[in-house]
């Protein structure tokens, strides 16, 4: 387990310098989600994340382009309904009842849900995250 957590963390930070790279470490993230360790999925997270503008992927039955933060933000999603601790007290929506009063979300998906999804956004997320989850 841990092989595979420090293998996360590697490539959440790597920056790759040629489309090749970046698709051989996209795929290297792929082959580490099927753990569904819950800590690696939230690490890779961060790689989709970062790199938001580099490209644009197509999944089955979701209609359009998803992007790297989407992509992100689904796995941060899925890694909750592996065991990741994903309540009312985690950070993000501390920091979001702090900062902007809304202290009403009960957990990460209905943070997300409630205050950051544009309209139409969490289903597509939800679709996403179905698929992660199943594998």
């Amino acid at each position: 387990m841990g092989d595979t957590r420090s293998k996360s963390v590697l490539i959440s930070r790597l920056e790759p310098k040629s489309a090749f790279l970046f698709m051989s470490a996209a795929s290297e993230a792929q082959e580490l989600i099927a753990a569904k360790d819950p800590h690696v999925i939230d690490n890779l997270a961060q790689y989709f994340d970062m790199r938001n503008q580099f490209a644009r992927w197509r999944f089955p039955d979701i209609p359009g382009d998803i992007s790297g933060g989407q992509i992100a933000t689904a796995m941060r999603l899925a890694a909750c309904e592996f065991g990741y601790d994903c309540g009312a007290e985690i950070r993000e929506n501390a920091a979001g009842c702090a900062r902007y009063g809304n202290c009403d979300a009960t957990d990460r998906d209905s943070y997300f849900q409630r205050y950051t999804a544009m309209p139409g956004e969490y289903e597509r997320i939800a679709l996403l995250k179905a698929l992660i989850v199943r594998g």
